[in-house]
């Protein structure tokens, strides 16, 4: 057996001291400008009266702030018989809208022969998300992409005309696609108290010239509206060197942990969605993870940070298969809650299987003019709901997360994003913590990310946060703890809770109950839950099966054990009582919540589990 020498062991220990020295700045104490008004007209009343708006940071419903998770199921990649089961499943892993593509070649794959029928019934397919109390965004084109042959046009289309332009005879093609869509979802639309609160124009849009560019978007716009499509929000994608009007619709971002059309076949160097940033655009970003066009970040700086395709997965492709993890697609909504987002969008968050063609195969190929080659049936994506409805492990990873944006949800969108003093230096940087903190100046929630897929990333040892508040600065934890690598959580400060204020936590929110009184953290494996509440006369904190410690002006309590049982409990001197339990990571994955019986409850189960009203459905 051979031994480090006493320099090596001095130098290890060394780095290990200086790398948990120095606490992460976070400066939150100057509070943002209040939102602003978009310089155009959006949101709409629906016919019993709810309201929908947005201004230059979130969404709001009723005047409230709304924070909705958005998840892709393309209704003609599955069978119909089955939507209903799968939108209830979606609804409960905690998705508020349900997103589609509108794929033309699916419907009219022979000219002037329209096909509405079977899985292409749009019409039953929203009025089933109806029926379920969830919205819908449509995303109509006439280019969709979604690996379908020719991005979703037809064959006769591309053949009889030029494509994605103002070129008159397109047009008149689109008029009359955009209408059959108008007529099939007529009544469906908000504005009518149906479902539909968004439309997609286009998608992956970056052409310029003559008729074309954002030209050719507003003219677009225009055709959806008069045709019916009537909704609060347009929206196009903003990515691509995308081209964006500066009017009559709203930008939307995304982000993948991989992509089948990169062409290396071994894995590719560290994305840049795995490091908190305020740019909105992994193009855009360079080695050193600083933008390379400032331009296009004030471009899209003065509307909301909104997704529409955060990778829910990846589809495979003959050349490029990469094999997607819970944690690849999980740690990114981490990273992008902390750098601002305020619509959560999935592609895909339901897989499918591409339907049988009356002349040819519908997916995308080198044949079709494409770079890559996909499977003729399977489009499984690795989502979080597959192919067959199958509930992946991602599903229960990001149905915490949505928990969470359901009940705080209308806490955290008003929140801006602030970030450290020192961020990383490139992305090959895998020292630096990477910390993003949401707050309007007096709360928040402190945001880590020491997860980077295919590059592991070491121990933070010594981790602690100095976040400064505009009523002063307070140190998250107490004492610095180590964060193991895989790790990635977020913190609450200053949050009420029963009469008393949390003024920290090193366990993650997942959700409350109001009656009884509840609220349900979770412990990431590796990091002890501490809670420090500021004393309040009158309020007593109680946790029998912990320590807890009176000093200062605060209350802290540890040694906490995870689990089902009360972990804590706040007593006010009106005799009202809050209970606080603290679950392991696993429990909280197997946390479900509905309404049931008159009011919401929690169901603790491992089974797959979705409800239809008052009806539990659990399979295993």
């Amino acid at each position: 057996m051979t031994f480090p020498s006493v320099s090596r062991l001095l130098a290890s220990l060394a780095v290990a001291l200086a790398a948990g020295q120095a606490a992460v700045v976070v400066d939150a104490s100057k509070a943002a400008a209040p939102p602003q008004a978009l310089p155009f007209a959006t949101g709409g009343r629906s016919a019993d009266g709810h309201v929908l708006a947005v201004n230059s940071r979130f969404l709001l419903l009723d005047g409230k702030p709304w924070f909705p998770v958005m998840g892709e199921f393309q209704y003609t990649r599955y069978p119909a018989e089955n939507w209903e089961q799968e939108i209830l499943k979606m609804k409960a892993g905690g998705v508020r809208i349900v997103s589609t593509y509108i794929f033309w070649i699916h419907h009219e794959e022979i000219e002037g022969q329209f096909d509405w029928s079977g899985r292409r019934d749009l019409r039953h397919f929203v009025e089933l998300a109806g029926k379920h109390g969830m919205y819908v965004w449509a995303r109509v084109g006439p280019w969709d992409h979604g690996e379908v042959r020719n991005g979703g046009l037809p064959d006769w289309l591309e053949q009889k005309t030029k494509t994605r332009r103002n070129d008159p005879a397109y047009l008149k093609y689109v008029q009359r696609f955009y209408g059959e869509i108008g007529r099939q979802l007529k009544r469906l639309f908000w504005k009518d108290g149906g479902p539909i609160v968004g439309v997609q124009i286009e998608n992956e849009y970056h052409s310029r010239g003559a008729g074309k560019g954002e030209e050719h978007i507003l003219t677009l716009r225009k055709m959806a509206h008069d045709a019916g499509l009537d909704v609060p929000f347009y929206s196009i994608t903003g990515w691509d060197d995308a081209a964006i009007p500066s009017r009559d619709v709203i930008p939307v971002f995304g982000g993948y942990p991989d992509g089948f059309w990169y062409r290396p076949l071994t894995p590719l160097p560290p994305s840049p969605d795995y490091f908190f940033s305020p740019n909105r655009l992994d193009e855009n970003v360079g080695e050193d993870l600083c933008a390379m066009r400032p331009d296009i970040d004030a471009q899209v700086a003065p509307y909301p940070f909104f997704t529409a395709e955060m990778g829910g997965g990846m589809e495979l492709a003959y050349h490029r298969r990469p094999l997607m993890t819970a944690d690849d697609i999980a740690a990114l909504e981490v990273v992008k809650l902390g750098s601002g987002v305020t619509l959560y969008g999935y592609y895909m968050f339901h897989g499918g299987t591409n339907p049988d063609g009356k002349k040819t195969t519908l997916q995308e190929s080198q044949v079709t003019g494409y770079p890559q080659d996909l499977p003729v049936k399977s489009y499984d994506f690795q989502a979080p709901l597959g192919e067959f409805g199958q509930m992946h492990s991602s599903f229960r990873d990001l149905k915490t997360f949505h928990l969470f944006l359901r009940d705080f949800g209308p806490a955290l969108a008003p929140m801006t994003a602030y970030f450290p003093t020192e961020m990383p230096m490139g992305r090959l940087d895998r020292e630096t913590p990477r910390v993003a903190v949401r707050s309007d100046s007096q709360s928040g929630f402190i945001f880590l990310n020491n997860y980077q897929k295919d590059h592991p990333l070491p121990r933070q040892i010594g981790f602690q946060v100095q976040l400064k508040l505009a009523s002063g600065t307070v140190n998250v934890p107490r004492r610095a703890v180590d964060i193991p690598s895989g790790a990635y959580t977020f913190w609450p400060v200053n949050m009420p809770l029963g009469g008393a204020v949390l003024e920290q936590a090193t366990a993650q929110p997942l959700c409350r109950l109001d009656d009884p009184d509840m609220y349900l953290f979770f412990a990431w494996p590796g990091i002890a839950p501490e809670f420090v509440f500021q004393s309040v006369d009158g309020v007593e904190i109680e946790a029998p099966q912990a320590r807890v410690k009176r000093e200062a002006g605060r209350v802290a309590v540890d040694g906490i054990s995870p689990g089902l049982a009360t972990a804590i409990q706040i007593r006010t001197k009106d005799g009202h009582s809050t209970q606080i339990l603290v679950l392991s990571r696993e429990q909280a994955r197997n946390i479900w919540k509905a309404p049931l019986g008159g009011r919401e409850r929690l169901i603790y189960s491992p089974a797959d589990v979705y409800f239809d009203g008052d009806q539990i459905h659990l399979s295993s």
